[in-house]
């Protein structure tokens, strides 16, 4: 059983990191990017969506249609606000009424302000989609829509956890796997080479073994069943 024991263990590690590289390394952190690149695009999505209303009332002036606008993306449960920041960083229009006229210093709001491009930036509360509001040639402001990762966190769990059930699954059965192939293809043999070596010891010598496998298993057997033969015709 030791040898059993060894190899079982062998065969065991082997699967354990086989399966923690399948799925510790490459399923699980891509599904997880397939889920942050899916929020991304349903979020540049309902910004394009929104963003030319948004740009248009601004220009115009126009406080019913954007704070309309704002209000119209803040009702998904993804989103966590909709703003318009000036080049001084200044919030001249807010899904909430309250945040009007603050005047925000954070990074990432000094980042959008220097941003010509629309860029996706990480901040304390999720991610922030920036989009420059350029009126002819010169920016007058930064469109900002707040957004959580809550969503694709419970998702990522949910994939994570059926992930981790999946492969314990699979290392038991090919553990189980490897332990019956073990006894009938290694052990079996070797203990039936045990019992014949020791009928032959007891005086039996005129049993061979009589294994007829192609592996060094049937080789040593039929090495033995020729030493049997020698001793049987010297008696």
């Amino acid at each position: 059983m030791k040898i059993l024991t060894k190899w079982v263990f062998i065969a065991a590690f082997v699967q354990a990191l086989s399966l923690y590289i399948i799925f510790g390394l490459m399923y699980l952190p891509g599904q997880k990017k397939l889920l942050q690149d899916s929020l991304f695009d349903r979020t540049k999505t309902k910004s394009g969506f929104y963003f030319p209303l948004i740009k248009k009332s601004l220009e115009s002036k126009n406080d019913i249609l954007m704070m309309n606008s704002l209000e119209g993306l803040s009702r998904d449960s993804e989103v966590l606000y909709a703003r318009l920041i000036d080049n001084e960083g200044r919030i001249i229009a807010h899904s909430k009424i309250q945040e009007w006229g603050k005047k925000l210093d954070d990074p990432a709001v000094n980042q959008m302000i220097l941003l010509n491009e629309p860029a996706i930036l990480k901040t304390s509360e999720g991610y922030d989609y920036s989009i420059p509001v350029i009126s002819s040639t010169t920016k007058i402001a930064s469109f900002s829509l707040g957004f959580t990762t809550d969503k694709i966190d419970t998702g990522y769990k949910l994939i994570k956890n059926r992930a981790i059930k999946t492969a314990c699954v699979i290392f038991i059965a090919t553990t189980l796997f490897y332990i019956i192939v073990f006894r009938l293809l290694i052990l079996a043999p070797l203990a039936q080479l045990q019992e014949r070596i020791e009928s032959a010891i007891l005086g039996q010598a005129g049993e061979k073994i009589g294994l007829e496998n192609n592996d060094e298993i049937g080789k040593l057997a039929l090495t033995i069943d020729k030493l049997i033969d020698k001793l049987t015709g010297r008696n």
